[in-house]
């Protein structure tokens, strides 16, 4: 072997490990990418709790934004293009406002409204905590999640 081929071994193991980076960081942005438009769709959950609080109990002062809505569903939408639909969108919505509409009414922060029958809230609430439970599983087993059941 001529030190030409030993150059041109080294040119090619160089170039393989250049690709190899190369694809980590195209993965890895999208990575990023992916986790940022997931931090959105969060802030954006956010500024709909006070509107939907509004259904289940009155507050002293409520901030809407009306536009929040859409903008979550379409976030969500390209996060989750086959689970989400607008339905869907908006049953996480008011689930995670009736979560914190309970909270606040166990804190003694506000108060039911009269028209809400509690036991559909109780029983909604431990609907939603399943339905938490069983995600983080599938988040947490994956494939194997399907193996199980």
């Amino acid at each position: 072997m001529t030190w030409t081929d030993t150059i041109a071994w080294l040119g090619l193991l160089i170039g393989a490990i250049a690709l190899v980076l190369t694809a980590y960081g195209i993965y890895d942005i999208r990575r990023q990418v992916h986790d940022l438009v997931e931090l959105q769709g969060n802030l954006l959950c956010a500024e709909l709790i006070p509107e939907v609080l509004e259904d289940f109990v009155t507050p002293t002062k409520i901030d809407l934004n009306p536009s929040a809505t859409q903008k979550f569903l379409i976030v969500q939408r390209i996060l989750h293009p086959k689970e989400y639909d607008a339905a869907t969108g908006q049953r996480a919505i008011q689930r995670q406002g009736l979560w914190l509409a309970n909270e606040l009414v166990e804190r003694g922060m506000a108060r039911w409204k009269p028209n809400i029958d509690l036991a559909k809230v109780r029983t909604e609430l431990a609907e939603c905590a399943k339905d938490l439970s069983v995600a983080r599983m599938k988040r947490f087993l994956g494939d194997r999640m399907e193996a199980l059941f």
